[in-house]
């Protein structure tokens, strides 16, 4: 338990060293020291509610009739990125007969104590809690209602033999095939996550979903049957805003006469910095980077320092859309490559829900889509600006962007995902 913490921490610390000197280090050990003293302090002062929530909260579990849906690893409710599994788990909480069960962490739920109920209905519980987690699988295994659990590809938690005791408690156990195993994502991959990949590839009472056509090929390698291709998707509803919307560090370059080019998503060495420079260079336009830096390369790009790059760091998914209505075109500008072509890239839907025009580099998942404008060339980037600056107000150009986002919901994603397990719900509630 106390090694899954600390390897990542370390980790983390060693990019804020990078970025923020020892000094910087300092005050984040100081920060996780004191969410970790006031967690475990309020567990030890709260030692009756403890007990008594958890019990709550497993007779919640054992006398629930209708199907669970189960998120079972850690990665926490309250990131700043709001990834693919988060979004299936409030989408199944909105059926009828669903509790969704999700894996919070201390670390950034620092509210959390045993479980709670997001505001979307997903029962969020701590499954850095050892005892916590012991109890909640041992109350499902013995449940009499549907059940079934999601194992994600970057799940560096989830052994094949837990896998294999899943199946044996009468778990649907889907694996979510959601980027390719490498170091440049994964920088804790290991030779057991390589290795329970490949053992749940082989074992076809596991449903496998992959992202992409590329990764769904790979999963066609290894197996014959009850495999997917389910892509990433959007919550079209939460990105349809009136215009007007300006959050306030948006609002001098909103007044500033130039064409905003929007990018929001990680910061990392597949994007095409040089790209980027060379549309920054033109006096017609600004760019916004919003997003989490995901390695060291936006720094060493040398465009933080750009005056027409403007670099706001994380916002929180409640209020991205706000910045996304800001935009004048979005983009979506990666590096070509074995690796950007397995990626479904989840902003280029949210971009869609949006109504902006979409400028992507040729990436196969991007071609896809009718709404994206494909750039093959560097030397044609600029021109195809233009374009989607002239389109910005098509109307048969907007309509093809709304059907498009509306076809990826996530609602839509979730009921493939019950129809290819087998699990009935009827409609949301």
């Amino acid at each position: 338990m106390i090694a899954k913490l600390i390897v990542p921490l370390y980790r983390r610390l060693k990019g804020i060293y990078y970025f923020r000197g020892f000094e910087g280090v300092i005050r984040k050990i100081v920060n996780v020291f004191d969410i970790y003293l006031r967690h475990w302090g309020r567990r030890a002062v709260k030692y009756r509610q403890y007990y008594d929530r958890l019990d709550e909260m497993v007779s919640i579990l054992e006398s629930h009739k209708g199907f669970v849906d189960l998120l079972h690893f850690p990665v926490g409710w309250n990131n700043v990125m709001s990834q693919r599994y988060k979004h299936i788990s409030i989408q199944m909480a909105a059926f009828s007969g669903c509790l969704a069960l999700y894996g919070g962490n201390w670390l950034v739920d620092r509210d959390l104590f045993v479980y709670d109920r997001s505001g979307d209905g997903v029962c969020v519980y701590d499954a850095t809690d050892a005892s916590i987690q012991a109890d909640v699988l041992r109350a499902l295994k013995v449940s009499n209602a549907q059940k079934m659990i999601r194992i994600q590809s970057i799940d560096h938690h989830t052994t094949f033999n837990d896998v294999r005791s899943f199946l044996e408690a009468g778990f649907k156990v889907i694996y979510e095939y959601i980027d390719l195993l490498t170091p440049e994502i994964m920088s804790n991959l290991s030779e057991k996550t390589l290795a329970r990949h490949a053992a749940i590839l082989a074992d076809e009472r596991i449903t496998v979903l992959a992202t992409s056509d590329k990764l769904f090929h790979d999963v066609g390698l290894h197996r014959d049957k009850n495999y997917y291709l389910s892509t990433n998707g959007v919550d079209p509803k939460h990105w349809m805003l009136p215009s007007g919307i300006v959050p306030p560090d948006m609002l001098e370059l909103t007044m500033g006469g130039r064409i905003i080019l929007g990018y929001h998503g990680t910061l990392a060495n597949w994007v095409d910095y040089d790209l980027l420079r060379l549309v920054a260079d033109d006096d017609r336009f600004e760019i916004v980077l919003i997003g989490l830096e995901h390695d060291n390369s936006f720094r060493e790009s040398g465009l933080y320092n750009h005056p027409r790059v403007h670099y706001l760091g994380g916002r929180p998914y409640s209020i991205l859309n706000h910045y996304a209505s800001c935009y004048d075109v979005a983009l979506l500008p990666f590096k070509k490559n074995d690796l950007s072509d397995t990626v479904s890239p989840v902003k280029i839907f949210e971009y869609m829900a949006a109504g902006k025009p979409i400028v992507a580099t040729d990436l196969l998942e991007c071609k896809k889509y009718r709404s994206c404008i494909i750039v093959e060339d560097h030397n044609v980037f600029v021109s195809r600006l233009e374009e989607a600056v002239a389109r910005k107000n098509d109307k048969e150009y907007l309509l093809t962007l709304s059907m498009e986002a509306n076809d990826n919901s996530w609602q839509k994603k979730a009921m493939d995902i019950l129809k290819w397990v087998g699990i009935d719900v009827g409609d949301a509630k």
